[in-house]
Formats: structure tokens, sequence, C-alpha cells
């Protein structure tokens, strides 16, 4: 081939060469500037995807939360460089209009620029955003097993006699698929129970799955639903057959499965409320024979009183007291002491309302009324027992007897929203005028009724316990004035001024007779229970109700209830509820569960409301300005409020 030709074909092929390596790049970077305003709208469209992904996350994130569940770390970093991208996006979304022109020409230099980045970021963007599609973006925590011990860990662990039983019982779980733990009231035996339950979640390889159960007088859906929690496993209003059925495969998952019912009082059918049948079980009963003859423990221990070197050292312990310090009281402080019985709760409710007195006239005092208040606790209880829990609640406040009191009429384990609705509504909380104050009020009595073993710590954070000797006591000590009444059996006393109404399925009065009646609490079952329309016509003096499981016919007498400040219609089948909205004095109102497919705008009156629950409702409508008019609400629970009933 001539020179000349082939000098000529090398060139074209370098300058072909060259065009490729320059005209590309070079017409890439004449695009971002001719694209400028098109990779811009890329990238805000990009970013408003971003934040509605976002968005959504939290809000899983935040019920997730709200249910106490763990985040995982993956969501959480996702979260965060969300946020961090929206961040420098929106920078670059504000530079752009403002730094891309010069008087009237436009700066091609910095639209280059900013071109580029847009188109950068739009990528990036878009790539955080699917990521971010999360199957779940949470996992459940067991809570941490509590029990109700009438002492502290502290000063328990301490008590030799104590130790020994715990560890036999540890050693008769290993073998045995039954144990039990009886004793006298009082003795300790939930505060001995606990203390299994420490070790038990420390021997994973012995006890995987350790859950605790208050039975009490519970019923068998109540324990399903403490189960349940501790499994992680939500159970709709299903029947109790299902119910179980449900908790049986959860449970079965697991291996070397602890279950510690406390307090049993009679015989309960486990597969009734879905207990595998190869579980290890720990009872706590008064009566031996229950645990013997009806729940076939193979192993019972007994539990006995203290010896009188343990009761004196738990006595000192509690009530904070130093016999180096303090010899002229340490005669009378003995003789207190031995009035205890050597039962821990009894020593431990009476020093703790001693703790920190010093005056001999105090210990005086506290040993005649241990002599003098008897009464008909005697027939109750041991003799020790009904003076110690007299004394210790005749040293609280009259605010802290209240919440003491009203805790009993509630449940064995009432929630603490509830006690603070009930509590705004009777007007127990001394100067608490918005929720917020009386929110922190009731935290503080609460931490009190605590420190006193008045009140315990539940199987969920959102409850209290109280110790069923106590809550016998409180229900007593409000006697007549007081009545809890159950299953639909029981006559109502005319004179009351407290009635509660639980799991009610007998006949109701046309009309209540209680005149000065002040709290009523009606719990029915299966919405079989309707009210009748007089029903309220004589409570002029009610400031707290509420209902649960009930069918309102009409709702028609309320409207002249004008001093009620607590109402809750939860889980209710409601129709016409327009009347609420002559209740001037609410200030607590509850929906709750309840099939409200509107709200009234009557409620616009209730310029006095501070919180509305409208959570789970299957809420369609809400009225314009019905909100926006109740001027002093603080607390407005929407959750799932406009979730369709049955979805």
């Amino acid at each position: 081939m001539p020179v000349p030709v082939v000098i000529a074909k090398l060139g074209s092929t370098i300058g072909g060469k060259l065009a490729d390596l320059t005209v590309g790049p070079i017409g890439k970077q004449i695009g971002y500037v001719i694209s400028y305003r098109h990779n811009l709208t890329e990238h805000k469209d990009a970013l408003k995807e971003l934040k509605n992904r976002r968005d959504v996350v939290q809000i899983r994130v935040d019920e997730a939360r709200r249910q106490g569940e763990e985040i995982f770390e993956e969501v959480k970093d996702w979260i965060s460089k969300a946020v961090e991208i929206t961040k420098n996006a929106e920078e670059l979304c504000a530079k752009g209009p403002q730094d891309c022109s010069w008087r009237s020409c436009p700066n091609l230099w910095l639209r280059h620029q900013i071109s580029r980045e847009a188109k950068k970021m739009t990528m990036r963007i878009q790539n955080h955003k699917d990521k971010g599609k999360f199957v779940s973006v949470s996992h459940f925590i067991p809570p941490k097993l509590v029990g109700v011990p009438p002492t502290s860990e502290e000063n328990d662990k301490l008590i030799e006699s104590r130790i020994s039983i715990r560890n036999q019982v540890l050693e008769a779980l290993k073998g045995s698929s039954r144990v039990g733990l009886c004793g006298l009231p009082g003795v300790g035996k939930t505060t001995l129970a606990k203390e299994i339950v420490e070790i038990a979640n420390e021997q994973k390889e012995v006890f995987g799955f350790v859950v605790w159960v208050t039975v009490a007088h519970n019923s068998k859906l109540d324990i399903q639903t403490q189960i349940a929690e501790i499994a992680g496993k939500k159970l709709e209003k299903e029947t109790l057959n299902v119910r179980a059925k449900l908790l049986l495969q959860r449970l079965e998952q697991e291996k070397n499965v602890l279950v510690v019912m406390d307090d049993l009082w009679e015989r309960l059918d486990l597969s009734l409320v879905g207990i595998p049948p190869k579980c290890r079980i720990l009872f706590t009963s008064r009566h031996e024979k229950l645990l013997s003859t009806q729940m076939n423990c193979n192993d019972i221990f007994t539990v006995g009183e203290l010896s009188e070197e343990e009761a004196w050292k738990l006595f000192k312990e509690n009530a904070e007291f130093d016999e180096s310090n303090h010899t002229e009281l340490v005669p009378v402080a003995k003789e207190v002491c031995e009035r205890c019985g050597r039962l821990p709760l009894a020593l431990v409710s009476v020093a703790r309302a001693l703790k920190k007195k010093r005056e001999v006239n105090n210990w005086r005092t506290a040993r005649r009324r241990l002599e003098t208040s008897l009464g008909k606790y005697l027939q109750a209880w041991n003799k020790e027992i009904g003076p110690s829990l007299k004394l210790s609640y005749g040293y609280l406040n009259s605010e802290l007897q209240s919440i003491f009191l009203l805790s009993a009429v509630l449940s064995h384990d009432p929630l603490i929203k509830d006690l603070l609705r009930y509590a705004v509504g009777l007007g127990l909380l001394e100067g608490a005028h918005s929720m917020k104050d009386a929110h922190d009020t009731l935290d503080e009595d609460i931490l009190d009724l605590k420190d006193s073993s008045l009140l315990l710590d539940s199987f969920s954070n959102d409850r209290v316990t109280m110790h069923d000797l106590f809550r016998d006591f409180a229900l007593e000590e409000q006697e007549p004035r007081a009545q809890r009444l159950k299953g639909g059996q029981g006559d109502i006393s005319e004179g009351c001024t407290r009635l509660v109404l639980d799991k009610w399925d007998g006949i109701l009065p046309g009309e209540l007779p209680c005149p000065k009646l002040e709290f009523f609490l009606l719990n029915g079952v299966d919405f079989e229970l309707t009210i009748p329309d007089n029903f309220f016509k004589s409570l002029n003096e009610l400031r707290a109700m509420g209902f649960s499981g009930v069918n309102f016919s009409s709702l028609s007498t309320l409207g002249h209830l004008q001093k009620l400040r607590t109402l809750c219609l939860e889980s209710c089948l409601l129709k016409d509820i327009s009347q609420v909205g002559n209740l001037k004095s609410l200030r607590v109102l509850s929906f709750a569960g309840s099939n409200i497919r509107q709200l009234p705008g009557a409620l616009a009156q209730l310029r006095c409301l501070q919180e509305l629950d409208l959570s789970h409702c299957g809420l369609e409508v809400i009225p314009p300005k019905v909100l926006s008019s109740l001027t002093r609400l603080e607390v407005l629970n929407m959750e799932w409020s406009f979730r369709p009933m049955g979805s």
C-alpha cells in the first residue's frame, strides 16, 4: 500500500480517537449546562420521594417504640443518613436559583457546577431511598421480669433461710415439671420466686425462656395477655380457645420454658390458657393442698416465718435504724418489731413507715397502734398483718391515701393512665391544673407509695401492682362507701360513693340507686350488656365514669351530669354521642376502641377538655373546627384513628 495512503488512514484513526476522547467529555460537560433546569427538577422530585419514604419509616419507628420494641441499627443508620442527605440536598436546591445568575447574564460556570452536583445527588438520593424498603424496622424485647416483692432485693438476699429454699427450688426445677412454693400471706413467696427467676434468667442452658404471670384473681384472658406481652405475641379479640392455641404455638417455639405462676388461688386448667404440657412451672400459693392435689406439683417447699435475728435485721435495714446511734430507741423498737410477727410484709411496711423517725414518742405511738388496731382484720389475716397495714396506711398523707384506695378499687394491677384519668376526675391530685401537672404529681405519688411498699412494680411498665393483702385491706377500709362487685353478683348499696361492676353479665337496674355516687366503672362482657335509658338519671354527683364492652342504645341522659370531669367509653358499641357535648366540665374524654365513624360537632363545646383519646376508633370524619375549638386540649391520641374497623 502506498505510503501516503497509510499515513492518511493512520491520521483518520488517530483523529477519530482524539475526537472520542475530547468531544464526548466536552459534550457531557456542556450537557450539564443545557440540562440545568431538568437536573434540578429531577433532584427536587427525588428529594421529595426520599422525604416521603423517611416519614413513613419514622412513623413505623415511633409506633414500634411506643410498643416497647427495639429499633434495628440498620434502620437508625438509614434515618440518620436520610436526614444528612436531605440537608445537603436542600442546601443545593436553595443555592441554585440564587447563585446561577449574575445580573441579566447567566453564570454558566456555576450552572455547570450545580447541575452536575444535582445529577450526582439525585443518584445518591435514589439509591438511599431504595435502601429504605424495610420489611420490619424493629424487634420485640421481652420486658425485664418483675414480680411484686414486699421487700427490696438487697434485703431479701441477705436472709439465709430464703437462700437455702431458693437453691432447693432451682435444683428441683431442673428435674421436675411442676414445683410449688406455699406459705402464709406476707411471708415472702413472691419475693423468693422473683429471685429464682433472676437466677434462672442467667442459666440459659437450663432455662431458655422465662415467663412471669401474676394469677391472683385475673381471668384466663388476662393471664394469656400477660404471657403474650412477654413472649412478643399480639393477641387480638379472638375467643379464649383460639388465643390459647396461638399462645401454645408461640411457646412451643422456645426451648426449656419456665413459667412462674404467682399467687394461685384455685385450680387452673393450663391447657385452656395455652401453656405447653412440657413446660417447667413454678407456682406460689397460700394453699398447699391446691398445689399437691389439684395442680399435681412434684415438689412443694414451704416458706416459713423468719427467725428472730433475721426479722430484727430486716426491720432495722428498712427503718434505716442504727442501734449504736439510737440506744434509747432499741427497747421500744424491738417491741414494735416483735409485734410484726416475723413476717417480711409486716416488718417492711411498718419499718418503712417509721423510717428516719427518731423521736421515742413516734415509736411508742406505733407500738400502741399495733396493739389496739386489730379489729376486723383479725378475721381476714394473721393477727400481725392487719395492724401493720393499718399503721403504714395511717402514716400516708391524704393524697397518697386517696391514690392508694383508688388503685385498689380499679384492679389488682391497674393501668397508670386509668389511675391518672380517674384521679383527675375525682380531684385527688392537689394543685394539678394541667394534665402535665397531674401526670408529674401522680408519678411522685406512685414513687412514694412504692417506697412504702404499698404499691409495687407490675408485669409491664404501664401498670402498678398491689399486694393482695394490701388490696384486701384497702377495699375493707372503704366499705361501705365503695363497692366492687363481679360477674353480676351482689346488691348495690344506696349509700356508696364509688362503684365498680367488673365483668358484669347480670341485669342492670333501670336506674342506679346511688344518689351520692362520685365514681362508677362498668366492664361488660362481649357487648351483651345494654345500658337502660334512665340509668344515669339520679347520678348528679358523678365526677368520673368509665365503661368497656357495653352496648349503648342512647346517651340521652348523660347531658345533665354537669359535675362529670372524666368519661371513658372504651371498646363500646355507641350510636348517637352528641349528648357528650353537653358535659361542659369534662377534662378527660376517651372513645378508645369504640365504633366512632364521625365526631359530633357538639364536642366543640367542651372548652375545659384537656385529654381526648380517639385511638382505634375507625374514624372517617372530623368536622371542621371541632379540634381547634378545644383550646385547653393538651393530649390528643389518634393512633390508628382512621384505620377502618376490622382491618
